[in-house]
């Protein structure tokens, strides 16, 4: 969310959002790496509803009627995000559930995020000088020993896929019993790619 973003938005809100991301550094006890995967993880939430708190103000007057339920909304996302950041408090004095919780999402949410970037970046390099037919880029033939570590592999990988839907519905139901918010970390567990995020005309009504 960057600064001119910001300039538009209340100053409550804005407050809100330099608090939790300190809230988030302080959880993971400034250590880098995992502050700045927390906060990756919450930033689309704060996104989304800034565009919101926008949108209001445009539809003020012009319909009153749906201004009204946004800032319903509003409320309740208020009252997740203030138990949420109560969990990265705790979590930031103690050692017990909220701060090994803590250390789970945001040590699962870096490892996905660099294993995302690794198999983005795998695969041949395009070189201008060599033919599209070039030998180089045509399939070679895998040698026995690159076979069997391509199967372990293939099995691994349905094993992750498989487990990842169970570790969904755990996150959706802490969500829902103690009103709390795991930001986009439920983007992570999914096996298939996610549909880009909707435009901010397109947000539910």
């Amino acid at each position: 969310m960057t600064e001119p973003f910001l300039k538009g938005l209340p100053l409550d809100f804005r407050s809100f959002y330099r608090l939790f991301r300190r809230s988030c550094s302080a959880a993971v006890l400034h250590h880098r790496p995992t502050t700045i995967a927390l906060r990756n993880m919450y930033r689309p939430t704060f996104r989304r509803v800034g565009w919101i708190h926008m949108r209001i103000r445009q539809e003020a007057s012009e319909n009153p009627e749906m201004a009204t339920k946004q800032r319903a909304w509003i409320d309740v996302w208020n009252k997740r995000m203030d138990n949420t950041l109560s969990l990265l408090y705790n979590s930031s004095h103690t050692r017990g559930l909220p701060h090994q919780l803590t250390k789970f999402v945001t040590y699962f949410t870096y490892t996905e995020r660099r294993l995302h970037a690794e198999r983005k970046n795998a695969g041949l390099t395009w070189n201008p000088h060599l033919p599209p037919d070039s030998p180089q880029y045509q399939p070679q033939p895998l040698k026995p020993g690159k076979a069997t570590k391509r199967a372990k592999e293939e099995r691994m990988k349905m094993f992750t896929e498989q487990a990842l839907g169970p570790l969904r519905e755990v996150i959706r139901m802490a969500e829902g019993r103690d009103e709390i918010s795991f930001g986009n970390f439920k983007k992570y567990t999914r096996a298939r790619g996610r549909k880009p995020p909707p435009r901010p005309q397109n947000l539910p009504q």
